[in-house]
């Protein structure tokens, strides 16, 4: 299954790594235009594919994805990557305007806790 994954993604160069959450396979790609969406589709055991921001998404559903990750990403030597090297290495490809809006985004998460207890406060 992983060779096929490879096959359908564009190869093992167009792969910039892999993790995994509760239910999807996710791969950060270098260019998602290679990615062949109908033959993932086709794969045996999954789901459904898709792309979300700068990730392909497989889902496998639970428990399931585990093992395929397990295979997969000693297959394509991504192992050990966090959802948050997978959220770094796919930031790389957003252009100045994406970082710009991100990192202002990441700035107002952080406050909000603050932002409400001031208004709870008030009220």
């Amino acid at each position: 299954m992983s060779e096929e994954i490879v096959k359908a993604v564009g190869g093992m160069d167009n792969i910039a790594g892999s993790a995994h959450c509760a239910t999807r396979l996710r791969i950060i790609l270098k260019d998602n235009d290679l990615a062949d969406m109908e033959k993932l589709d086709d794969i045996d055991l999954c789901k459904g594919t898709f792309v979300a921001g700068d990730q392909l998404l497989m889902i496998f559903g639970a428990g399931l994805v585990n093992d395929v990750y397990d295979v997969f990403s000693k297959y394509t030597n991504t192992e050990n990557m966090s959802l948050t090297d997978i959220k770094e290495a796919g930031a790389k490809k957003h252009n100045p305007l994406q970082t710009a809006i991100k990192s202002l985004s990441d700035v107002f998460i952080e406050i909000i806790p603050g932002i409400l207890a001031a208004a709870l406060l008030l009220g």
